[in-house]
């Protein structure tokens, strides 16, 4: 029987899993609930990746007992080793049959991978010297980052995000800003020596900000300390507030603690930012103001990275790379305005004149094919793939 890939994105709110026949090929796929373990536990976590590959096994005519070569899982919350581990371990004991191989990585590296051509040749090779020399570089700084070598077991730490496979990004090939915003929110910056930073990714309890949960959190605040007369409302609330009392099917603000507390469930609470998002596009002030307000939380996170950016990044055609990632970006229109002024104020007050133009790209593609590909790569196979379909501009602006 013909070899089989498989990449996961596991997201907050959503999943996906896709199969690759050896030369690329999308074979099937299949869609779940969220499979990010620090929201659902392991347990949770392991059983619905294991259904989903099982489904998508199904689709594709092949026995679920018949083991994946490879299978790479971008998941959301996938960057803690010891998590990482325990994560590996489960998938492996109690369902023997799902892949020989496994890795696990970060959402935004399999985005990243799924948007990224490796150079001409096999996995790690470049066509010219400087190339090689700089990619031998950043070999050695990974393979210093993962303890010198690929464990027995299959687990790879993509320490910081995989500094070996994230040296090109897109059409400059040298590097970017992955800015995610989806149930959650994350920030990361990958150089062209390989070098990183990063802002946020630290889950809701301690930021989010311009994601769906942070969105629909802001809602309801607003709502709630304007009738408590702690602090008044931008504008009026009359729209937030009904939309929220049918939202979360309760007659009052008391039938929301439920939501907030006993029963609080991250993924059904970011689902508000869809009526948030309805609302803006009716035109309901609040609405568009806290959505300008993401927007601009959005910016923000790359104004962090940008006194670590090297500036070569702001030198190519298209200006700074930026690959957007996330169902919030959905409303890119909404989160313009924010996003602007936060990246123009950043930018005079840092004085960075360098930093001149950016542009905004977006996958195509599902983070699975990402990490399909680096499931692949990890046990030496280069899955070929059309990376110039795999993610598009969407937006360019250059500051005047």
């Amino acid at each position: 029987m013909a070899a089989l890939y498989g990449g996961v994105e596991g997201g907050g709110t959503r999943s996906k899993v896709l199969l690759l026949s050896e030369d690329g090929q999308i074979l099937a796929e299949a869609d779940g609930l969220s499979t990010n373990h620090w929201l659902i536990g392991t347990d949770k976590c392991v059983e619905r990746i294991n259904e989903m590959v099982n489904r998508a096994k199904r689709k594709a005519g092949v026995d679920p007992l018949v083991p994946l070569r490879s299978l790479g899982l971008s998941l959301s919350g996938g960057d803690q080793e010891d998590a990482v581990r325990i994560l590996m371990e489960e998938l492996r004991d109690r369902f023997p049959y799902l892949s020989e191989s496994y890795l696990i990585t970060t959402d935004a590296a399999g985005s990243i991978a799924t948007a990224t051509p490796d150079e001409e040749g096999a996995p790690g090779q470049c066509s010219d010297e400087a190339g090689w020399r700089k990619q031998q570089v950043l070999k050695s700084r990974w393979e210093e980052l993962c303890d010198g070598s690929i464990r027995s077991d299959g687990i790879v730490r993509l320490a910081f995000e995989s500094q070996f496979l994230f040296c090109q990004l897109y059409h400059l090939g040298e590097g970017g800003i992955v800015l995610i915003s989806g149930t959650g929110s994350n920030c990361r910056l990958i150089n062209p020596d390989g070098s990183d930073s990063g802002c946020g990714g630290w889950g809701h309890m301690m930021g989010d900000e311009g994601s769906a949960y942070w969105i629909a959190h802001q809602a309801v605040k607003i709502v709630f300390d304007s009738i408590d007369n702690l602090e008044a409302a931008p504008h009026d609330i009359g729209y937030v507030k009904q939309a929220m009392f049918n939202y979360f099917q309760v007659p009052d603000r008391l039938g929301i603690l439920t939501h907030l507390y006993r029963d609080f469930d991250k993924c059904r609470f970011a689902g508000f930012c869809r009526k948030v998002a309805e609302g803006a596009q009716q035109g309901d002030p609040l609405s568009r103001y806290i959505f300008r307000k993401a927007g601009e939380m959005l910016g923000r996170h790359v104004v962090a990275v940008l006194p670590e950016i090297d500036p070569v990044l702001f030198q190519g055609e298209i200006g700074l790379p930026i690959l957007c990632v996330g169902s919030v970006w959905k409303s890119w229109e909404l989160l313009k305005e924010g996003f602007l002024l936060a990246l123009t104020q950043g930018r005079e007050i840092q004085a960075q004149n360098s930093f001149s133009s950016f542009t905004l790209l977006k996958l195509r593609h599902s983070s699975a094919l990402g990490g399909a590909s680096l499931g692949a790569r990890h046990i030496g196979h280069l899955l070929p793939m059309d990376y110039s379909v795999n993610a598009i501009a969407f937006y360019s602006y250059t500051f005047s």
